[in-house]
Order: structure tokens, then sequence, then C-alpha cells
């Protein structure tokens, strides 16, 4: 369907006319959020530790009134009956969301669609006061490529990966994932694989699918674990391909609750060390072996990856 979107965060009436149109017919699926798990601005991507729901287009029916009507909704989403979310979806793959409250019907769960319905914000990397991975190489014609990474949505980073951070619709692929990957990483000889390989399995059996801006964007990878020894990169966009043995520079700025110093930069270089991908190979999870640059340096990574001193 045609029909284009101004600049302005909250739609006019009739672009929120052309959405409504939209959802209609044009079979478009959803994610729902309870709003108390969102810290963030509310036309900004959510990026609390929350399992979203995401809903196919055969699960529901968008009325002319405004409504969508969930008839025999799965009961993750069932638990939101009475609930404030946010629900979003892509309009002509533009970021759209909004907030409602999920009320039972005869027929199931509806959610009324409000008069404003806002464009998905880009959200700024924060450099100053979060963790970052600085990526940087030369393509084979030597241009200099930079990718600045952050921390993956809902992963902590410096504490001990947990099994049940990993939703339960999830946990049968993540298991698979995990018997597959087990024997894999022994054979490569890894160090603490145990430990990597539960937010591996999370990120590639994940069914939860953030929403961006703009849809099917090549976005940077993502940092899903870190120590002294390796790094763990998420990626799922074409921007960068992981290879084993492909090498390249990270500067790691690392978050300190000392004023004014609020940032440790770390410089080190890196080598993938394994690839590892989802069945469908839209995913895949890079983990990197790290030299550090200066001991001095290794010896706060160690201790800010074994202790719990991040703010």
């Amino acid at each position: 369907m045609a029909g284009k979107l101004n600049m302005e965060q909250q739609l006019t009436g009739i672009e929120r006319e052309l959405v409504l149109k939209y959802l209609q017919d044009a079979n478009v699926p959803v994610t729902v959020t309870p709003l108390e798990t969102i810290s963030e601005s509310l036309v900004h991507s959510a990026t609390s530790a929350v399992f979203p729901v995401a809903l196919s287009a055969e699960k529901m029916t968008v009325l002319n009134q405004g409504i969508i009507l969930l008839k025999n909704p799965p009961q993750a989403a069932s638990a939101f009956e009475g609930k404030t979310v946010r629900v979003e979806f892509y309009f002509n793959g533009l970021g759209l969301c909004f907030i409602t409250k999920v009320a039972q019907v005869s027929s199931g769960l509806a959610l009324v669609i409000p008069s404003e319905i806002s464009r998905i914000s880009e959200t700024p990397v924060q450099k100053t006061n979060a963790f970052t991975a600085e990526l940087s190489y030369k393509t084979e014609d030597g241009t200099d490529v930079n990718l600045l990474c952050t921390a993956a949505a809902g992963y902590r980073l410096f504490s001990k990966p947990a099994w049940s951070e990993i939703p339960a619709s999830d946990n049968p692929s993540a298991k698979k994932y995990l018997e597959q990957f087990v024997t894999v990483a022994k054979s490569k000889s890894e160090g603490g694989y145990g430990i990597y390989l539960i937010p591996i399995c999370r990120y590639l059996a994940s069914s939860i699918k953030l929403f961006r801006p703009l849809q099917n964007r090549a976005e940077n990878p993502e940092v899903l674990y870190v120590n002294h020894e390796y790094l763990v990169f998420g990626n799922s966009s074409a921007k960068l391909d992981f290879k084993e043995n492909l090498e390249f520079d990270l500067k790691l700025a690392f978050p300190l609750d000392i004023k004014p110093i609020s940032v440790r930069d770390v410089y080190a270089h890196c080598t993938v060390h394994a690839v590892y991908k989802c069945d469908d190979g839209s995913k895949e999870c890079a983990v990197c072996k790290l030299d550090i640059e200066k001991e001095e340096d290794v010896r706060f990574v160690y201790e800010m990856s074994t202790k719990n001193l991040f703010i």
C-alpha cells in the first residue's frame, strides 16, 4: 500500500487512517510488550530484559472501529489481560508504535488502537555511560571500517549468564543449539564454553525481534558477553560477515562509577575463534579471542568481569 509518513513523531489523522487500513489489509504481525517493564521513553525501542510477545497476522482481526481482536491468543499474551502494553509493527518499512490496554472480550482479547500512533525514534548510542566495543579493520581494497557495537538489549555482559534469562518459548530451540555447540566447543578446546554458550544459544533461539526505526536496515553487531579472554558478538545483519580467523582491532569502553572519570578505554587485538549460526543462517554469534595490549588492562577486565562492579 502506498503512503508516506511525515517527519513528526506523532502521526497526523490522515496518516493514522492510512495505517489502520494497512493493518486491516496487509496481514501485519505485531509485537506486544507490557508497559511497566519498559524504562525507555514511550516512543523509543524497549531495551530492558523483558519478553515481548509476537503475534502473527493469523491471530488478529482488525475492525473498522480501530480495534484489534485476538482470538485464541497464546498463553503469554493472555497474561497481559488488563495491563497497559506497547504495540509495535512496521508500516512500509517504518517502525511504529502505540500504547493501549488489553481488555477481555467474549471472543478473546481486544486492543483499542488509540488516536496517537508514533514513529519509533532512533535511540542514540551513549558512549560515556554504557559499554561499547569499537571494531576497526581494513577491507580488501584498503578502506578503513569502524563499527560502534553496543550491548545487546537485555543481556547482562558482566554477570554470570543464566538459563532462566531465556524465555520459556525459546527453551526447546536453545537446548537443541546447546547440545550441538557443546560438542563443537569441546573439539576446539574453548575455555569457559559452558559460560558463554548460554547467551549464544539465547541469541540464536530468540523469536523476539527488536523493532527499529527502519525495517531491514543493516545494523552493527551487538555484544552478548565479555571477559578478559573472550568477547562474543551477536550478528543479524550483512554489515559484517564473521569468519574464523578474521582479525580486527577493538577499543572497549568500560563504564565506571568514578567521577570525573566515567569510562576506561581498553585496547585489544581480536581474532574470531568460532562462529555459531542459527538453523536458517539469519543470525550468527562470533566468539572472539582477545589479546589485550596492557597487562594492567587484562587485570582490570578480569576483575570487572568476575565482580559485579558496574553501575
